[in-house]
């Protein structure tokens, strides 16, 4: 998804989907355990296997139409404004085959539904939804950083369990939060893209042609999701073999390399912070930890591992040193 996409999820969680939940709490949360006959759809049963479970906590919410979406065997409406809370392990799955994946969803289409999965390193933002021509179709997830996002859901989960006066009080509360931390996590993000983006620009020795420019923009956009060299083309309106090149001609390196590139550049800012290696294979996009570790390797000529304590010990003073300057201030 390109950053106009993310600007539009960021005003649907503040201007629609938060005064909703600020106005009626978590009332409008389906709760497998706990499902209303009118929340059941006119279907008889799914016509898919509702077979999918997750380790992790997802919360679906509805955004337009009536689409409808099979929980443990029972089939639900997730009209606009409702929302679905299906905790870890339960069995579940679309209605309807999803036809094709895109990086460029709307959700303003017919039956769209943004979907929420709380990792203990971030959260995985997906959006389905019906294309113009009723196919189903859903966009390729992107995970944005973030510590709080697993213990909210795991909280709004024990509200939702509970039959008290609070669970209903406490729960509008957790659920704010965890929209608003995923607001924050996806301008976080943003702001790395367009560092990404200056860096590659400062670095230009002219000004690239405009199908270039768009295949690079594609790439800053969407290096954390499973795109192809096809994608690529078809984001700068150009055959693969035009865009590959010029692509090389103008940047050096072939649209795949440059990909990779920039997932590497996102991994060494990473590796400063405590996210644990495999998380930031998955957010780059190479959710595969040792070929992650090879790629960068190779680019970096050292291992995450020894970046990591490279890095740990440029900016952690020595025992020997900090005693010295203690000496110093004594005198």
């Amino acid at each position: 998804m390109n950053t106009d996409i993310w600007t539009n999820v960021c005003k649907i969680i503040s201007r629609q989907i938060s005064p909703q939940v600020r106005r009626d709490g978590i009332k409008n949360i389906i709760f497998p355990e706990q499902i209303s006959p009118q929340d059941l759809a006119k279907l008889p049963d799914c016509p898919y296997p509702c077979d999918v479970k997750h380790k992790e906590h997802e919360l679906g919410i509805g955004l337009t139409g009536n689409p409808t979406y099979c929980v443990d065997g029972k089939v639900l409406t997730l009209s606009r404004g409702k929302m679905l809370f299906i905790p870890a392990g339960t069995p579940h799955g679309a209605t309807q085959k999803i036809v094709r994946f895109t990086t460029t969803p709307d959700p303003t289409l017919p039956s769209s539904i943004l979907w929420f999965t709380a990792h203990p390193f971030g959260v995985q933002i997906q959006l389905s939804f019906m294309a113009e021509d009723d196919e189903p179709c859903q966009a390729n997830w992107r995970m944005f950083l973030g510590r709080y996002f697993a213990s909210l859901m795991d909280q709004l989960l024990e509200e939702l369990r509970s039959a008290s006066y609070e669970y209903d009080h406490i729960g509008k509360y957790v659920l704010l939060e965890f929209l608003h931390r995923c607001i924050r996590a996806i301008q976080q993000a943003e702001q790395m893209a367009t560092t990404l983006r200056r860096k590659a620009t400062r670095d230009d020795s002219k000004p690239l042609p405009d199908r270039i420019q768009a295949a690079r923009e594609f790439i800053f956009s969407n290096y954390y999701s499973n795109i192809t060299l096809d994608d690529i083309a078809a984001a700068a309106d150009c055959s693969v073999s035009y865009l590959t090149q010029h692509f090389k001609a103008a940047t050096g390196r072939t649209p795949m390399q440059y990909l990779l590139a920039v997932r590497m550049e996102v991994a060494r800012e990473l590796l400063a912070t405590n996210m644990k290696i495999h998380e930031i294979a998955t957010v780059v996009g190479l959710p595969d930890p040792a070929y992650f570790s090879r790629v960068f390797t190779r680019f970096h000529r050292i291992s995450p591992m020894e970046y990591r304590k490279k890095q740990t010990q440029i900016t952690t003073p020595s025992k020997k040193s900090t005693k010295l300057r203690g000496k110093r201030n004594v005198k």
